[in-house]
């Protein structure tokens, strides 16, 4: 199945889908926010019936068909060859929307109150998150304000930072460069804190990018190759994490584990002379090499702690690409940007998607409740939003590429 494509035109540098609401930074720093449902529901009268279910189910509910409520109607082929035409029908052409769509759904215009340009920004309960030279900054985004976004934003700490991460279970994750890797739970009021604080004095390491792995957090930077802070919960030990609800009492500190020590090749250096690029999320943890990526998966519940890392498989990549730059897990398939192009390699058989040119910017939405199917890739003129949905189909617990869905975990 080829992905789904909704174009909207204009100068923009980053976006944000959250409960309903697209917000859209413009390149001189200015936010717009348009009703994304609003504007899909136009989308759907104008392409018509058939394109209701295709539409809500790509960009609105990507979640809709995921779980075991829906295995009864996938069994039968002839429901599933239909909607898989209706999906193959649509992503023919890309869904250009109309300059009249977008000003009927604009919910306003506004400055930014937030530091611009950032390096990265999350929404989370139903706050407005970004962070950059100037450290981490927070707004409201909850529908209650003059503006969508509101224009009293809080600073809520001064260290410069490179990127964010969410979890519906703890809080933030944040990559803060040279002084580390930190985590706070904002719906606590809690300021930033070392991550690593736990670790006995060993220095803290570098971390341009991080993420979630259930209660552990995974530093990522091009500097060295990466590291897993390792948390557990004495809830989880008999009771599968998806199970649980949001959780008050404090993580036990487990250890660091250098991905040196998780991939059973070694680290070593590649053709450029630069350390392999490593990162985590949710379930499976990935190495990129010259000519492939390797996974791993972890599985913190594993009643042997060998068994907590068990490699996965490999992932062959075309030299021709160019050189690496940047990857991300989302749930349907890894995203590799390189200097030509961006690639998806989709958990559907490990089949890629080639998206040519060099972006703007680019962003997955992970363990998003809705948007998780979602990659918003910025050009200079125009925002693609492409939507993958092979994944409803493929056994989330054997996918290679992608991690596993997990409704309970999504936010």
């Amino acid at each position: 199945m080829q992905p789904l494509k909704i174009v909207i035109p204009g100068k923009f540098f980053d976006t944000q889908l959250y409960m309903g609401r697209l917000y859209a930074w413009r390149v001189d720093g200015s936010i717009v926010t348009y009703d994304w449902n609003r504007l899909l529901e136009k989308v759907a009268n104008r392409l018509g019936k058939e394109s209701r279910l295709v539409i809500d189910c790509a960009f609105r509910r990507g979640d809709y068909l995921y779980g075991k409520y829906w295995d009864l109607f996938f069994r039968d082929d002839e429901i599933k060859d239909l909607l898989i035409r209706r999906f193959d029908k649509f992503s023919k052409l890309p869904i250009r929307i109309k300059k009249s769509e977008l000003e009927s759904c604009n919910l306003g215009e506004q400055d930014n109150p937030l530091p611009f340009p950032h390096a990265d920004s999350i929404v989370f309960c139903r706050r407005l998150y970004s962070v950059g030279p100037q450290g981490l900054y927070s707004a409201t985004c909850n529908g209650r304000t003059k503006k969508p976004v509101s224009t009293r934003p809080i600073r809520v700490w001064d260290c410069p930072a490179f990127g964010l991460a969410k979890s519906k279970y703890w809080g933030v994750a944040i990559a803060a460069g040279e002084e580390g890797l930190f985590e706070c739970r904002p719906q606590k009021n809690e300021e930033p804190s070392r991550a690593d604080a736990y670790t006995n004095g060993r220095p803290h390491r570098d971390c341009t990018s991080c993420e979630w792995m259930f209660f552990s957090v995974y530093g990522s930077s091009h500097a060295h190759s990466g590291y897993i802070l390792e948390f557990s919960h004495y809830k989880t030990r008999n009771q599968s994490f998806g199970d649980l609800g949001p959780l008050d009492e404090p993580r036990e500190f487990n250890c660091r584990k250098e991905a040196s020590q998780i991939f059973s090749e070694g680290i070593h250096k590649n053709e450029s002379g630069s350390i392999e690029y490593t990162w985590g999320t949710h379930d499976k943890i990935c190495r990129f090499t010259n000519r492939q990526i390797d996974v791993v998966h972890f599985n913190p519940w594993a009643r042997i702690r060998d068994d907590m890392y068990k490699p996965f498989g490999k992932i062959p990549i075309k030299k021709w690409k160019g050189s690496f730059v940047n990857a991300q897990t989302a749930l349907f398939g890894i995203v590799v940007e390189f200097d030509h192009c961006l690639v998806v390699i989709a958990s559907e058989s490990l089949r890629t998607t080639n998206i040519p040119g060099e972006p703007v910017n680019w962003r997955v939405f992970r363990h998003s409740k809705y948007y998780a199917n979602q990659l918003h890739v910025i050009y200079n003129d125009q925002v693609e939003i492409l939507s993958f949905n092979h994944d409803y189909f493929q056994d989330q617990s054997k996918k290679l590429a992608g991690y596993q869905y997990s409704a309970k975990a999504s936010t």
